[in-house]
């Protein structure tokens, strides 16, 4: 407690300032001192910020006093042509009216009730009552100023009538208006309750009368006169803000289309559901969403803004769930906060209905909301703080979008309440916060977009260069294989065929018949040897029939002998894989079975190939005699094999024993093929 005392001295000190400037009367000399003022306030809360940020032991019992500490009050402010005019003294009266009767002519019956306006007692938020308030021009305007327009400045007030008084006396009055009434109901088509002055009304004598209805809600009144030009100027501002807000939303929903379009993620979905929960709900608080989308239905327009502010705040957390990948790094929490989002977001629909039904249950709504979506703003930013401390990559992005989310709304209800100036940047504070925080997640999705191409490249390069080498390796194994072949077509076919032609010509003491007998025996014996070569000719033999098939017709070959029966079997998700993958599978195979035939002296066999989407296993089992594996280590065999596995990366287990057989296990990766898989183009 002792570290914040400096810090509550200086919000303390600067918030007496603040409201000394606001409550002396303008001159020259006095509104420099103002601007002074004003300019001192603005650094020492930009430094209070600086403070508490480097003071992590501070900021989260600072913010827990901020949001729950600061008491909403009403904020009654005048401005004339967009400038703040201070609060003069005395020339404000207000009543509090807890009837219904929303009519302007009951002034005469009720002015005698007015009081004098003072800030400590004009609490006009959360009670069940309307309030009246009457400003005496006089006190605040020249008898030269050129007004033209009166503007409250706030679209959400329910119900809202307006007169001028002349001495007193009831000079105009508007037909009643508020966001609880049609759109056409206002006295000018604008986003703000614009009210044209009459050319009658003289301003040393006139007085403006406001009847202000906002039940159980938190109301503020801003009062705005402006000169023709002055409210041209107003309107093309607020216009040129809100085109800048909208503009710059929809540009990072149509950048996040894009990233959703090349790397297909969940991620991409909540972030720009949340870009137009956004737009949606800076669109209600300007206006322009009962204005342009529901001009004949107030209900939808005044939900609005509580129902986007809580999808947006599910949405954001969503999204930081999905940023920081917490299903992997942290899956309890991952699972719990999902859990809790998806609870909130049934009951959001539970009161959505009910509160459509009844103003009342709208209020009950706005009022229970507010301090939920504070707990889950506090619980996400613990949790990326937890996340950081834990170095999980972008839990600094999620650290910092929350804490503007954080400071723009306490700010925001600090200029709520009254504490801070009625300006254009102030009462925009929130939607700044919302466009700061779309920004960074943007600025941080670009990062990460960058970071995965520049590591689908890096995969990419290396697929081929790991495929060359394996085929190279292959081509290289098949050049030995080619050689072999040579050699046993010339010792063994060679020498079969040099025999028989002996045989037929220098064949003494044989009869013919039986010279044609022995031709045909040594003929069938050839014929069977080069269909045994044949097959070992795997890449014809692959590309005609596939991995599956080629290698149950190598296997068929061997069994038609009868000296050893092996059984086949490829089993797996898949039934196919590159040519080059599958000319090195048949020639692991085909090296296994013939280790068998060569050294195992097994009667039966078992081979497997299971074919997954990124693995590849092949076992292969005998019941021959077996060897001592501490023993030998190279040789029988094994070589080539483990050459072959070597050029994929894989492993080899092999498990024998004397008189028990033999088991071999061999499982690599396979790589995504550059040219039919579409991942890596598209990252």
């Amino acid at each position: 407690m002792t570290a914040l005392l400096p810090i509550l001295q200086t919000v303390t000190t600067a918030d007496k300032e603040h409201k000394a400037y606001m409550g002396k009367e303008s001159c020259p000399a006095q509104r420099m001192r103002e601007s002074i003022a004003a300019f001192c306030f603005s650094v020492r809360i930009r430094l209070l910020s600086f403070v508490l940020f480097m003071n992590r032991k501070v900021l989260l019992l600072f913010f827990t006093v901020f949001f729950f500490m600061v008491k909403a009050a009403a904020q009654l402010s005048l401005f004339y042509n967009n400038t703040p005019v201070p609060l003069p003294q005395t020339g404000i009266w207000i009543f509090r009216d807890g009837s219904g009767q929303h009519d302007l002519s009951r002034y005469n019956q009720v002015h005698s009730l007015f009081t004098g306006y003072a800030k400590n007692n004009a609490s006009f938020s959360y009670k069940n009552q309307m309030v009246w308030i009457k400003v005496e021009v006089t006190t605040f305007s020249k008898s030269n100023d050129s007004l033209a327009y009166l503007v409250i400045r706030n679209p959400h007030i329910n119900f809202l009538q307006v007169g001028f008084l002349q001495q007193d006396t009831l000079l105009k009055s508007f037909p009643l208006t508020g966001d609880h009434l049609p759109f056409r109901s206002r006295a000018v088509n604008h986003t703000d309750y614009v009210f044209p002055i009459p050319a009658n009304f003289h301003l040393s004598t006139g007085a403006v009368l406001i009847l202000a209805d906002k039940r159980l809600e938190q109301l503020t009144v801003p009062i705005q006169f402006f000169s023709e030009d002055g409210f041209m100027e107003y309107t093309a501002d607020k216009n040129m803000l809100a085109g800048l807000i909208f503009g710059l939303s929809i540009f990072l929903f149509v950048f996040n289309l894009f990233l959703f379009w090349q790397m297909r993620e969940q991620l991409f979905v909540f972030y720009g559901l949340y870009i137009l929960m956004i737009v949606l709900y800076i669109m209600a608080d300007y206006g322009y969403a009962f204005m342009h989308l529901f001009p004949r239905h107030p209900a939808p327009a005044d939900f609005m803004r509580p129902l986007t502010i809580s999808l947006a705040t599910v949405l954001y957390v969503f999204f930081c769930l999905e940023l920081m990948e917490l299903k992997t790094n942290l899956p309890v929490v991952h699972k719990w906060m999902r859990r809790v989002m998806v609870t909130f977001l049934i009951l959001l629909a539970v009161l959505l209905v009910t509160g459509s039904r009844s103003t009342a249950g709208i209020i009950v709504w706005q009022r229970a909301m507010q301090p939920i979506l504070t707990l889950f703003g506090a619980a996400n930013l613990v949790l990326a703080i937890v996340a950081w401390r834990k170095k999980i990559k972008w839990a600094r992005i999620v650290v910092a979008t929350t804490l503007v989310l954080w400071i723009s709304s306490g700010l925001y209800g600090a200029f709520i309440s009254g504490t801070l100036p009625d300006t254009l940047f102030t009462r925009n504070l929130l939607n700044f916060g919302f466009l700061t925080d779309i920004c960074i997640l943007a600025f941080s999705l670009s990062l990460r977009f960058k970071h995965y191409k520049e590591q689908s490249e890096k995969l990419l390069r290396k697929t081929q260069i790991q495929e060359h080498q394996i085929f190279k390796s292959v081509t290289d194994y098949q050049e030995k294989e080619l050689k072999r072949l040579s050699s046993l077509l010339h010792d063994s076919v060679g020498a079969r065929l040099s025999a028989l032609r002996l045989t037929l010509e220098n064949g003494t003491g044989l009869s013919q018949d039986h010279k044609i007998n022995e031709a045909l025996l040594g003929i069938n014996e050839v014929s069977n040897e080069v269909r045994h070569f044949s097959h070992s000719l795997s890449p014809i033999l692959l590309q005609q029939k596939g991995i599956g098939k080629a290698l149950q017709q190598y296997v068929d070959s061997i069994n038609k002998n009868r000296k050893l029966f092996i059984q086949f079997e490829m089993i797996g998700s898949r039934q196919k894989t590159s040519f080059r993958y599958e000319l090195l599978i048949y020639n692991i195979a085909q090296e296994l079975i013939q280790n068998i035939i060569k050294h195992a002296n097994a009667s039966e066999a078992i081979v497997q190939v299971v074919l997954e989407e990124e693995v590849v296993s092949i076992f292969a089992e005998d019941n021959g005699r077996g060897f001592d594996t501490s023993l030998v280590k190279e040789g029988l065999g094994f070589t080539q094999i483990r050459q072959l596995v070597n050029f994929v990366n894989g492993r080899l287990d092999i498990r024998s024993s004397l008189n028990k057989g033999t088991q071999i296990s061999i499982e690599f990766f396979t790589l995504p093929d550059a040219s039919t898989d579409p991942t890596l183009n598209r990252r």
